[in-house]
């Protein structure tokens, strides 16, 4: 079986058409919080295999402000999945669709990020 291409960064995967569809596949139960989970257990593997992390936080860490700036709250110490969890009333699998909704938006916003 041959892949189409292949997935280069956390960032790719997140807008993949496959990843969308088919999140529980990749991250057990659909919530926010295990969505939070799975990429900074991509980013710990990749700072334990030495690869590329330019990205690693800097894209997550303007991610959160921008998501602080969205809700205008007055710190973002809480972190992005928080951030967004509280303002969906706690729901974790709302918070996750809520995620994608506005990554989608930073991404459009800030692409030279990515």
């Amino acid at each position: 079986m041959e892949l189409k291409y292949i997935i280069k960064s956390i960032h790719e995967l997140i807008q993949s058409e496959s990843f969308r569809k088919r999140t529980a596949m990749y991250i057990g139960e659909p919530t926010i919080s295990n969505l939070e989970s799975f990429i900074l257990g991509y980013y710990f593997g990749e700072s334990i295999h030495k690869f590329d992390l330019t990205l690693m936080g800097t894209h997550f860490t303007t991610f959160n402000d921008w998501v602080m700036k969205y809700y205008t709250w007055r710190e973002s110490t809480a972190g992005w999945k928080n951030i967004i969890l509280k303002e969906v009333g706690n729901n974790e699998t709302e918070a996750l669709q809520m995620f994608f909704i506005l990554y989608d938006k930073f991404t459009a916003e800030n692409l030279e990020a990515v």
